[in-house]
This record gives structure tokens, C-alpha cells and sequence, in this order.
């Protein structure tokens, strides 16, 4: 299994509050997404957020299961 996701850290202060993801199949819930983010901010009293939009993961493949090591980073894998 490969995934591309969207994380979301809130802060007040140096603190993590609260930690979330992101998920959007459109330009609307994309905004609809940021406005209830804007909303959980209010909410959380946050001061500060941080949103990653490239972070990569991937199931390592039987081999690297055996070996305890990763041979190929989850961005370059690619299924069909």
C-alpha cells in the first residue's frame, strides 16, 4: 500500500494541541477542509499551524521484512 497524506499539527505556543489530517477530492472540500481548520483553531485556542502536504507512505515489501531494512523510499514506489 502506497499513500500520499496531508497532516495538520496546531500548536499554542511550543505545544502540539492538537494533530489531524487533511483529505480532499475537490477544489470545494478542499476549501470547506481549510475553513473547518480555521474553525478547530478558533476552538483549540492555537496560535500557530502546520500543514505538510508531502508525506509519503508505504508498505515495506516481504523482502525488506526479512532483510530489516528499507531498499526504496515510499515516493518512488509506484503501483499500477
Amino acid at each position: 500500500m502506497m499513500a500520499h497524506a496531508t497532516f495538520v499539527f496546531l500548536y499554542r505556543g511550543d505545544k502540539i494541541v492538537q494533530l489531524g489530517s487533511l483529505v480532499f477530492d475537490s477544489q470545494g472540500t478542499k476549501i470547506l477542509s481549510f475553513e473547518k481548520l480555521a474553525n478547530q483553531m478558533k476552538a483549540m485556542k492555537a496560535d500557530g499551524v502546520v500543514v505538510s502536504s508531502e508525506s509519503w507512505f508505504a508498505e515495506p515489501t516481504r523482502k525488506e521484512k526479512e532483510l530489516g531494512i528499507l531498499l526504496f523510499p515510499p515516493r518512488v514506489r509506484w503501483t499500477d
